[in-house]
């Protein structure tokens, strides 16, 4: 379900209805049915979505109102709270309900309390203040907007909801710009557009007389467990994700269950713990991409599992023209650009609407979980060999990571041996910056491109990414990784594009392995147990062996690679050459064409660039046109040539 919420000052309460209804209009989904809202002069909160599956999302008493999106999985347990507290609340109560009793008791302490995924809002009629809070991963979107001169405060679990209210003043954010271009997705809170921001993961905020506050009220805390043998982790790993999954599908239909199988250990074994739970056949879908991605076609090994499991299978294929057909649909369907993720869940979605899909099981996360990049292997060794380094001042010691990366990167360009591309990522990722998978492009390239005179002023990636490795109070570097995976690349790139994908064809995507009592036990594990005796996620491979095909269990690893860097050379080229054309570049006139032209050809003619590092620049465009240019913020019916043409 999506919401909004606004708060008004008197000059502009009159017409608070008209906002909120605007609001939640332009976050309608594929099947949506009109909008409801709560209204309290000042104030309002809005819902919109299916008659019959999101009427139970909002809820109001005498004392408070709240509008909800997602799924709370520990009812039974907060039922029990509520009951020995005095509240006479239902069995089947909805999450709303529930979430109201909660607050009533604890104010914003109910968070302590609730585990799940959910994003919402709730107006406190006595106190008139709003409290909103996302769920601890990110997984569910929620934005909010400021005014600063104090006339208002929007929130939506939207961007397009607030864009949507046309009232907040539209300019473009330089510096999250400038960082998506390195980084392939924004990074939260940042948004496109300056004053619009996202609440952070594990975050809520309260606004109240004009001041907004932010607090954060979960965070990961990785401290491994040396002391746990084996057998206790495997049984312990067994018994919260078959918890996990009973807990998730106790609610959900086999019919409207699809998994996304990409043929690895991961998603198989989510596939055999769904076919453990449920007696009829479940829905599983792959992605392959036509003669082009041959080189990765994995079909043969999801169609192992699927006659393992007897599952009802579907193998999509997936072509340049699908990306130019549903490219419109899939930016509009996104909070904020994302360059490298989602396209595969944007085709599946659409096809399974129709077949009545509404949950995709996914097997997100168990790379970073168990998976011990190899490279963060590389780097616990030479940070011990180096660790008279640290003992430096901080000058002097950035002053040798800068000299060291220089002449590692030359090594690596010169030699490319395996291991030198691991020293230098250890002193890449040592000056401040996590590696984005697939970009090539580095930061002073990036600073060239723009035209504003005031990047002087704009922070540099490392003053984002040092800022994570101090929170995380951590001194193992692989931990450190972990951890800014968690906070960064997973949020970013694929839990909340993955949700906004999903929520406009009526779905949710499931990460099972994302379950927080998941993550915060097998981030403690023991390195030798995520990686030992060659075997790299050694202790999912045990748990795994006893109901996922042998097949599956003895292949190597293949990397997901759609073949973009042959479709934007062919199919897909036209669309460059527009967004790189000198019209493309005068309409937007933030880059500089000489400099843009210069990637164009490294990219084209010098084959030096990555084709992510080309597709962030026709991702942003695209965006940009759809929620920047055109003057009201709704669904574009219209292909790329018209929207280019606008």
């Amino acid at each position: 379900m999506n919401f909004a919420g606004a708060i008004f000052n008197r000059k502009l309460s009159e017409n608070i209805d008209h906002y909120i209804s605007q609001m939640c209009k332009a976050q309608a989904t594929i099947s949506s049915s009109g909008v409801n809202f709560f209204s309290y002069g000042e104030a309002a909160l809005g819902y919109g979505g299916l008659k019959d599956k999101d009427k139970g999302n909002a809820d109001i008493t005498d004392s408070a109102a709240v509008v909800f999106d997602g799924k709370v999985l520990n009812r039974l347990e907060l039922l029990n709270i509520l009951r020995k507290n005095g509240y006479e609340i239902k069995e089947d109560c909805s999450d709303a309900e529930l979430l109201l009793s909660l607050y009533a008791e604890y104010q914003e302490n109910c968070l302590e309390y609730i585990e799940g995924v959910f994003a919402f809002a709730v107006w406190d009629k006595h106190k008139k203040r709003l409290f909103a809070a996302r769920d601890r991963l990110g997984e569910k979107p929620l934005f909010y907007y400021q005014d600063q001169n104090g006339k208002f405060f929007l929130l939506a679990s939207s961007v397009k909801g607030i864009l949507a209210s046309e009232i907040i003043k539209k300019e473009l954010n330089i510096e999250g710009i400038f960082h998506f271009l390195f980084m392939k997705a924004f990074e939260q809170p940042a948004t496109p557009i300056s004053g619009l921001y996202s609440l952070l993961p594990g975050y809520y905020l309260i606004y109240q007389d004009d001041t907004l506050f932010l607090k954060q009220y979960w965070d990961i805390k990785i401290k491994s467990n040396q002391n746990i043998t084996e057998q206790a982790a495997m049984k312990e790993m067994k018994d919260l994700l078959e918890n996990t999954v009973r807990r998730i599908c106790s609610s959900i239909e086999p019919s409207s269950a699809g998994i996304l199988l990409s043929g690895g250990i991961d998603s198989s074994y989510v596939a055999a713990l769904l076919h453990q739970y449920y007696a009829e056949p479940i829905r599983t879908f792959h992605v392959t991409f036509g003669d082009e991605g041959k080189e990765s076609n994995e079909s043969s090994y999801a169609e192992i599992v699927s006659r393992h499991l007897n599952t009802v299978h579907t193998n999509v294929v997936f072509k340049a023209n699908d990306i130019r057909n549903n490219l419109v649909n899939m930016v509009w369907n996104m909070n904020t650009p994302v360059s490298n993720s989602g396209f595969k869940l944007q085709l599946v979605s659409k096809l399974g609407h129709v077949e009545g899909i509404q949950h995709y099981f996914l097997g997100e996360g168990a790379d970073t979980l168990f998976g011990l990049d190899e490279r963060w292997t590389y780097f616990n060794v030479i940070e011990r060999y180096l660790s008279f380094i640290k003992l430096l001042g901080v000058k002097n010691r950035r002053r040798i990571y800068e000299m060291s990366e220089a002449f590692s990167r030359y090594l690596k360009e010169e030699f490319k041996i395996r291991y030198l591309r691991g020293i230098h990522d250890y002193f890449f990722s040592s000056l401040g910056y996590f590696k984005w998978k697939g970009s090539v492009i580095r930061e002073e390239r990036i600073r060239r491109i723009f035209t504003n005179e005031n990047m002087r002023d704009i922070r540099s990636i490392p003053d984002l990414y040092i800022q994570y490795f101090k929170n995380s109070g951590l001194k193992i570097i692989s931990d450190k990784y972990t951890y800014i995976a968690f906070k960064t690349y997973m949020p970013n790139q694929q839990l909340m594009p993955y949700n906004s994908i999903c929520k406009f064809y009526d779905a949710e995507p499931v990460f099972p392995y994302l379950d927080v009592q998941v993550l915060e036990f097998c981030v403690n594990l023991p390195n030798n147990l995520k990686s030992k005796d060659g075997i790299k996620k050694y202790i999912l491979h045990s748990l795994a062996s006893g109901s996922v095909p042998k097949e599956i269990l003895k292949r190597p690893k293949m990397a997901f690679k759609i073949p973009f860097d042959v479709w934007l050379r062919s199919d897909l080229k036209p669309i460059v050459d527009y967004v790189f054309s000198e019209k493309g570049i005068a309409a937007r006139d933030i880059f500089d064409k000489k400099e843009l032209k210069r990637l164009y050809e490294d990219f084209y003619i010098f084959r030096t660039l990555s084709w992510v590092d080309i597709w962030s620049f026709v991702v942003l465009e695209i965006w940009l046109r759809i929620f920047y240019d055109l003057p009201k913020v709704e669904k574009p019916e219209m292909d790329l040539a018209n929207l280019f043409n606008q």
